[in-house]
């Protein structure tokens, strides 16, 4: 119990011998890796191996628990179409519905047109494009992420969402929503490119949409002109959620090993420790700082971004990965890094107020929406690795009956085959697993953690 397993994706490497033992190198050549897993136990959790030693290093993603930043899918709705069809701001699942009535009945973008209104439309960059996104389902009574596993907050258990009661509310809700063509009838296969032509057009077509940020659904424009994050909504479980508390991509064990073959370990790591300071994850996140670049420092040392250099016809993001392939360099975006980048511009761009906007709008928002208890990343050891190995086959079903049960098939009248197929395809297996490994973080987190 005291032992912590590292994430498996390199335990084959790690016992082969082809990755070395990096941790030996951290006092004397990595300081900022050092502060970083002092900073974040959990981050020393998932990067220990079964034998105490440390083989990688990882990326670690700590902001404030009211950052923006969070990766949860939120709602997006059409302020100019609520102010057109005389509605509130929607509070409720029930008045999502009241205002998605009116979004499709009152020529809602005063067009003259009543039949080119998308109440409701969904997104993705991901396979099953157009799926209804997990923490949509926080109304109804769960708090899950992609993985579609939750922390009961009473039983302080890891349970599969898509068995639960709870989802299968949601469910009905959504199914509701198809039926009566609130939410869109061709969501199925859309990506965040097809919501975001129709919510950037000179007359946007679409009501709410979700993402995890403005930026995925719609431009700098149309989103300071017509849209604007909605507030968490109460669902009939009493749950103050439309969006799900993110903790499980804030640590990522597996982001930088220094294989056998490297003359100079002690030189890689200190490259790599680079980028876990300030400085470092700045350059890793943005390229490196100059005035041709797409940042530099003022006079006094504080960051500042070009976005007047930002080349035409891209936006200040899109040029930033022309000079950096970001996120998967090594990096440790902690508190003093935001605090770092935080920067106000007197002449503000588009997406600068894009951003300024969603940031207010999302972070006292935040505060309201975490559980309790929150699911962390969780480490395997080998040999619950190959346990599970071969499940898995129960996520792909369960995101088709998602699917079929929205848009038509009967809930009631299949639920309990459904959840008999689930668990056939070793959803069980896979709960038993993953619960020993929560239990093992829970212990460990005691003894070593802040």
């Amino acid at each position: 119990w005291g032992m912590a397993p590292a994430s498996s994706v390199h335990t084959p490497f790690i016992k082969q011998g082809k990755v070395i033992e990096i941790g030996q190198y951290i006092d004397e050549y990595a300081p900022n890796v050092k502060k970083m897993l002092e900073d974040v136990p959990a981050a020393k959790y998932l990067t220990t191996f079964d034998d105490g030693k440390t083989y990688m290093f990882p990326m670690v993603n700590d902001p404030d628990e009211s950052d923006p930043g969070n990766y949860s899918f939120k709602l997006f709705i059409n302020k100019t179409w609520l102010n057109n069809v005389g509605k509130s701001m929607p509070t409720t699942t029930d008045e999502l519905r009241d205002v998605l009535i009116a979004f499709r009945d009152q020529d809602a973008n005063k067009n003259g047109d009543k039949n080119n209104e998308i109440p409701m439309t969904f997104g993705g960059c991901g396979v099953p494009y157009g799926d209804i996104p997990p923490s949509l389902f926080g109304p109804f009574g769960v708090s899950t992420y992609l993985n579609w596993m939750n922390i009961d907050q009473q039983t302080n258990k890891i349970e599969y969402t898509p068995i639960t009661d709870e989802y299968k509310n949601g469910l009905k809700y959504f199914a509701d929503l198809y039926k009566e063509k609130l939410l869109d009838n061709n969501f199925r296969g859309k990506q965040f490119k097809d919501v975001k032509q129709l919510t950037s057009a000179k007359i946007p077509t679409v009501g709410v949409f979700a993402a995890t940020s403005w930026g995925e659904g719609v431009s700098a424009e149309n989103y300071l002109a017509h849209y604007t994050v909605m507030p968490p909504l109460k669902g009939p479980a009493g749950s103050d959620s439309t969006w799900s508390y993110v903790d499980i991509e804030k640590i990522w064990a597996e982001w930088f090993v220094v294989t056998k073959n490297c003359k100079y370990p002690e030189i890689a790591v200190r490259l790599a420790d680079y980028f876990y300071s300030t400085e470092g994850t700045a350059v890793a996140s943005y390229g490196p700082p100059g005035d041709d670049y797409a940042w530099n420092y003022d006079e006094d040392g504080n960051f500042v971004p070009n976005y007047s250099k930002t080349p035409a016809g891209k936006s200040y993001f899109e040029w930033t990965y022309m000079m950096t392939p970001g996120y998967p360099i090594p990096h440790y975006n902690s508190k003093e890094y935001y605090q770092f980048i935080d920067y106000t511009s007197s002449n503000p761009t588009a997406e600068e107020k894009a951003d300024a906007q969603y940031e207010s709008a999302t972070a006292a928002m935040f505060k309201n929406v975490k559980p309790d208890i929150v699911m962390p990343k969780l480490s395997l050891t080998a040999e619950e690795s190959t346990s599970v190995s071969d499940l898995g086959g129960y996520a792909s079903y369960v995101a088709e009956m998602r699917y079929k049960f929205i848009s038509g098939e009967n809930i009631d009248s299949l639920w309990s085959s459904y959840v008999a197929n689930v668990k056939k395809l070793g959803v069980d297996k896979m709960l038993e697993v993953n619960n020993q490994a929560y239990n093992r973080y829970r212990v460990w987190m005691k003894n070593n953690g802040k």
